[in-house]
């Protein structure tokens, strides 16, 4: 009888010996499939040129600048451990991220004067009479802008003359809003400078953000001559001060001052 209890309890050691062991073998298999796991995740995210090969880290065992925030040196490659949504990759000509779009507006706001052009002349040669300009300005229409387009002063269109000092704002030329009179008004400083020679985009006489369609036709203001029934016109072309008839043809460039 004690035989045979000696012979169960030599059993029972070996069996739970054998439970241990197996335990250790299935603990090291899975420690061994985490570490392919975490491998492996880091090779997902490494970065890769256009053959899919791995971006190596450089020299000092850094990522380069170029890759963006977020990227790591692991295993010699560079890891993105960031979680930035924009696509800043060197290779990346698409760039999704949120910069600002600097397309310019398809008018320009003068800080000066408040006032908003077109960057360029919407009536094409030979023009528009003045009611035609007038009605054209009313349904203007630029960009987000729908509404308060009108015909500008001659005070107005002067303020856009640049190089040439008888016909910019408070230049020698008297002809304005306030003098409108021919005979006392209309003087030499009012007929501008050389053709073509002003600072401006091809040679006009006016700021370099007027980079639209331009000639150098006349063009129209708002503003009626004191003894005459026509209407104060100026030119960019050679920055002079004139006036005309209504019924004559002329450009226009509309102005909003909201």
């Amino acid at each position: 009888m004690i035989r045979i209890m000696l012979c169960a309890l030599l059993v029972a050691v070996f069996a739970m010996a054998w439970a241990c062991t197996a335990a250790d073998d299935d603990d090291n298999d899975n420690d061994a499939a985490d570490a392919d796991d975490d491998s492996n995740t880091d090779d997902d995210n490494a970065a890769a040129d256009d053959d899919g090969n791995c971006i190596a880290c450089d020299s000092t065992g850094e990522c380069t600048d170029a890759l963006g925030p977020g990227w790591v040196c692991t295993g010699g490659c560079c890891v993105d451990l960031g979680d930035d949504d924009d696509d800043d990759t060197i290779d990346d000509d698409d760039d999704t991220g949120d910069d600002d779009d600097d397309t310019p507006m398809p008018y320009w706001s003068d800080a000066a004067t408040g006032l908003k052009w077109p960057r360029g002349m919407y009536t094409a040669y030979p023009g528009v009479t003045y009611a035609e300009a007038e009605a054209f300005c009313q349904s203007f229409t630029l960009g987000d802008l729908f509404v308060y387009w009108r015909l500008p002063t001659i005070d107005e269109l002067r303020s856009l003359v640049r190089g040439c000092p008888g016909t910019v704002t408070d230049g020698e030329c008297p002809l304005s809003e306030e003098c409108s009179d021919i005979d006392e008004c209309y003087t030499a400083d009012c007929t501008g400078c050389a053709i073509g020679e002003g600072p401006g985009p091809s040679g006009f006489y006016w700021p370099d953000e007027m980079t639209g369609d331009a000639d150098y036709q006349w063009v129209w203001s708002a503003s009626p001559m004191l003894n005459n029934t026509g209407r104060a016109i100026i030119s960019y072309g050679d920055a002079s001060v004139f006036y005309t008839e209504e019924s004559m043809q002329v450009q226009t460039i509309c102005v909003n001052d909201h």
